[in-house]
Formats: C-alpha cells, sequence, structure tokens
C-alpha cells in the first residue's frame, strides 16, 4: 500500500473520528482525548513514512493505537453513539496500524480471533496454538503427542474442538493428516 494511501486512511480515520465525537457533549474530556489521538496518530503515520519508523515513533505509534482503542471502549459505555461506530472504528484503526507495519488485514484478523479466544482455551489448547505456531507447515497427531506428551486420543479432542471453533484447519485424512492454524 503507497504512502498517500495510508496517509489518506489515516486522515479519513480522523475526520470519522470527529464525526462520531460531534454527537458526545461539548465539555466532555473524551471528546478531547479522541480527537487528540486521532490527530496524533495521523503525524506519526506521516513522520514515519516520511522519515522511515524509529523505535521510539513505533512505541509512540503503538501507545497511541492502544490510547485511542481504549477511550473507544470507554466512550461506547456512555450510550452518546451506537457501540457499532466504535466497533468499526476500532477495526479501521487496527488495520490501518497492521498496513502501516506491513502486516496484510487477513493476519490481522487472525490474531484478533486467536486474542478473543485465547482466554476461553484450556491449557492443553493453548500448548497446541503455540506449537502450530512453530511450524509454519504443520503438524500430525503423531508430532503433538511426542512435543507436548499427551496421549493421540487427548490431542485428537482438543484439535477437534480448535477446528470446530476455526482456529485450527486440518489438511488432508486418515493418520497422514496435518493440522494447520486456519
Amino acid at each position: 500500500m503507497g504512502k498517500k494511501e495510508l496517509i489518506k486512511r489515516a486522515t479519513q480515520l480522523c475526520l470519522a473520528v470527529y464525526r462520531v465525537t460531534d454527537k458526545f457533549p461539548i465539555n466532555e474530556i473524551l471528546r478531547e482525548k479522541l480527537r487528540s489521538a486521532s490527530l496524533d496518530i495521523v503525524e506519526g503515520i506521516i513522520y514515519d513514512l516520511d522519515n522511515g519508523p524509529t523505535s521510539e515513533s513505533r512505541f509512540f505509534n503503538f501507545g497511541k493505537l492502544n490510547s485511542i482503542l481504549a477511550h473507544f471502549d470507554i466512550a461506547a459505555r456512555q450510550n452518546w453513539v451506537r457501540d457499532k461506530n466504535f466497533d468499526i472504528l476500532k477495526m479501521a484503526y487496527k488495520i490501518l496500524y497492521a498496513d502501516v507495519q506491513g502486516k496484510n488485514e487477513k493476519s490481522l484478523i487472525r490474531e484478533e480471533k486467536s486474542k478473543k479466544t485465547q482466554d476461553k482455551l484450556s491449557k492443553r489448547q493453548q500448548n497446541i496454538i503455540y506449537f502450530l505456531q512453530q511450524r509454519k507447515d504443520g503438524a500430525n497427531l503423531v508430532d503433538f503427542s511426542q512435543a507436548l506428551k499427551l496421549s493421540k486420543r487427548s490431542v485428537n479432542r482438543e484439535i477437534a474442538n480448535l477446528i470446530a471453533r476455526g482456529i485450527v484447519a486440518k489438511r488432508g485424512v486418515t493418520k497422514g493428516a496435518k493440522f494447520i492454524m486456519a
């Protein structure tokens, strides 16, 4: 994605934040904080694209992104505007940030899905996911069983649950089947 396109998207998001915060009470501090953070993000992206990102600028931009996301969560609870507005803005900012970092949208959505389900997963399931993330070419039941010191039956049960959740995908059939991250 080109530099001009990223700046244009960041500016459009900033304007969207202004439109949404127009619905807030005039003296509300969240109104100013969201507007300020959205402007800081535009400036940070322009700086990074012009000068090349530094570890300090990445930390600053990541901090601003987390700040605006937290402010969106707080503002959503105030019921000044529909929650859907904040959900859309949050996802748009995450995608923009991923694009600036060179990640693609599909990997971002996969990360989001993983974060949402990670706290609901058993320790075994978390270990299976971690193991799969280390092995980009996938793994079979024997690989899991040996690495995690579990029976094939236990591994199969846990993987079946992960497949049903859409976290893991199965490639192939019979004993030679491999499992990969969905």
